[in-house]
């Protein structure tokens, strides 16, 4: 089973590694598919599981998986921001979510913080949310990119098809 994470952990530093290189709507594309295919990986290894967490953890952690530990981390934090207060501020009415299908990428959690100092994370990022699941997302495209106002500035909010089927944001910036 150990070797099975160190397997996955290969594989998906190898998926960060392509994702980073991409540039044709090819490329996009096939980093698409296996991005679902990994997700659905770490999901069944229990690693978008919050009841699973103490132990996952303890595991990444003695078997030196950094990359399966980042990600493991971004799901907890992801599952944390779908049951808050801030969310339901933004998008009343919002339930918990699961991971997989979900409107917010992993990767809102794993790059740099982009919230800006009038809001707190969870607040931004349920803003942007709010944004984006008013904002139509045509089928054909696997990824785009949404430019409106927010309190007087400019936002940008990315956001790509992380399973091939639903749109997932993955960050937003706002610019004063």
């Amino acid at each position: 089973m150990d070797n099975e994470w160190k397997d996955l952990e290969a594989r998906v530093a190898e998926l960060d590694a392509l994702a980073a290189q991409a540039k044709t709507a090819d490329e996009h594309a096939t980093v698409s598919a296996r991005r679902r295919f990994l997700l659905i990986a770490l999901d069944s290894e229990g690693l978008l599981d919050a009841a699973q967490a103490p132990e996952v953890r303890e595991r990444l952690e003695r078997l030196g998986l950094p990359v399966l530990q980042g990600y493991h981390a971004s799901a907890m934090e992801l599952l944390r921001y779908y049951g808050s207060i801030q969310r339901r501020r933004y998008i009343p009415g919002a339930s918990s979510r699961p991971i997989l299908g979900g409107p917010v990428s992993l990767d809102w959690f794993r790059r740099p913080d982009h919230t800006p100092g009038t809001y707190n994370p969870f607040a931004w990022l349920g803003c942007c949310e709010n944004i984006f699941v008013d904002t139509r997302h045509p089928e054909a495209d696997g990824f785009g990119e949404i430019f409106m106002r927010v309190d007087g500035a400019m936002a940008h909010l990315a956001w790509r098809r992380d399973d091939g089927v639903t749109a997932n944001l993955i960050f937003g910036r706002h610019f004063r």
